[in-house]
């Protein structure tokens, strides 16, 4: 594939994934108005998108598996239509309908990840995988930027439905496009080898310790998101119920949380030019969002509190690019790169299953100072996995070795 191919690639990939986060994510940023209309509380609010969450860590299995199979011109196409129209459904149904409508929303979104990372994975030489790993780190944090304002500034001039019926529109205009260029793009141009030796490099010797750092990238996934999406889905809530400020003002504010994260998979890419063990870099994430929210908990002010909200949101979307794009992509020759992303984002997404729900019954009951110290736990939790694992468990299977 020539340069120019691989950057419009690219960049196709990127629109369908940054598209994606506006019906995904349009109903966490209009949560306070949802609870404050449906008179729920913050315990069933984010039951919601626990449903999603669910379905789309259990479709990214199914998905990740399956991935080979599918067609990517028609499975990217059709998730992106399917989503749309859930989103146009949202605001016509009953708020116990939105539990059912979001799980759907889940499991046709989890085609997206694995599906694009094969597809980078399958054209994009060692150069190309380099930028579409910034790239596609980008696309959440560009993404949830988007949703997030488009959603503050509708909140201000309309209400919360306006947000579905712009994601409705965004995704099927973005299926359209996808439809229409992923073919000019890809025809003729040559593919990498789509079917790796599990655990095994090209010279034929196995890859010492490969399951042990899986698995414990696996945890970290479920940590990492458990931490992130409480981070954006309750911020609002958090600058509301804290500062008594407005709707559209809080959210508003927490826009510099993806902003911010913008920088995580640019800041990924150039730390594993000097250090190569993933479970090192990731542990150096964790360190410094452990240090921020040890700050956080005794702030009094609004300014200091966002800087500490998005400098930790910075950290854990690095996380997540390390774990869902940086490794799969560069472990292609080793493992299948699209089994190896869906499973890791499944992980990561029964963290977001457990994180809204429970960080909102936790502010329900014992309120929000007891949510940070609860995310403060799970960083420090985080940092003695590292620990472990590079200190003893890695060292004995050197020794092995």
């Amino acid at each position: 594939m020539t340069k120019s191919r691989s950057k419009g690639l690219i960049f196709l990939c990127w629109l369908a994934y940054t598209g994606a986060y506006l019906g995904r994510l349009n109903y966490n940023a209009n949560l306070i108005g949802i609870m404050a209309e449906f008179g729920v509380s913050k315990a069933e609010g984010g039951a919601v998108s626990s449903f999603f969450f669910f379905a789309y860590g259990a479709g990214q299995l199914l998905h990740g598996v399956l991935s080979s199979r599918y067609n990517p011109r028609l499975a990217i196409s059709l998730a992106l239509l399917g989503a749309a129209a859930l989103n146009l459904a949202v605001p016509f149904a009953p708020f116990p309908w939105f539990k059912i409508l979001w799980l759907l929303n889940g499991f046709v979104q989890a085609v997206l990840w694995s599906t694009l990372t094969r597809v980078l994975g399958r054209y994009l030489n060692d150069q190309a995988l380099k930028v579409s790993v910034v790239a596609m780190g980008t696309s959440t944090a560009v993404g949830t930027a988007l949703c997030y304002g488009g959603s503050a500034l509708l909140a201000r001039f309309a209400d919360w439905r306006a947000s579905f019926y712009l994601a409705a529109a965004a995704l099927a205009a973005v299926a359209f496009i996808w439809f229409h260029f992923y073919e000019k793009l890809t025809a003729g141009a040559g593919v990498y080898d789509e079917k790796p030796r599990e655990s095994r490099p090209s010279g034929g010797k196995r890859v010492p310790g490969l399951t042990l750092l899986i698995g414990v990238v696996l945890i970290f996934a479920v940590l990492n998101n458990l931490i992130k999406d409480g981070l954006t889905t309750w911020a609002p809530s958090v600058f509301k119920e804290l500062f008594s400020m407005t709707e559209s003002v809080s959210i508003l504010l927490t826009i510099g949380l993806p902003l911010l994260s913008v920088f995580g998979s640019a800041l990924c890419v150039a730390l594993n030019r000097r250090l190569k063990d993933y479970v090192a870099l990731i542990g150096v994430f964790y360190g410094a969002a452990f240090c921020a929210f040890l700050m956080m908990i005794s702030l009094k002010f609004w300014w200091s509190m966002l800087i500490c909200f998005s400098f930790s949101a910075l950290m854990m979307t690095a996380v997540n690019n390390v774990v869902t794009s940086l490794m799969p992509l560069q472990m292609r020759s080793v493992v299948d790169c699209g089994k190896l992303a869906g499973t890791i984002n499944a992980f990561c997404y029964i963290g977001s299953t457990i994180s809204t729900y429970l960080l909102g019954a936790v502010a329900d009951r014992s309120g929000w100072s007891a949510v940070f110290y609860l995310l403060l736990a799970l960083l420090g939790a985080a940092m003695i996995l590292c620990a472990a694992y590079l200190l003893f468990l890695k060292k004995r299977l050197t020794n092995r070795g």
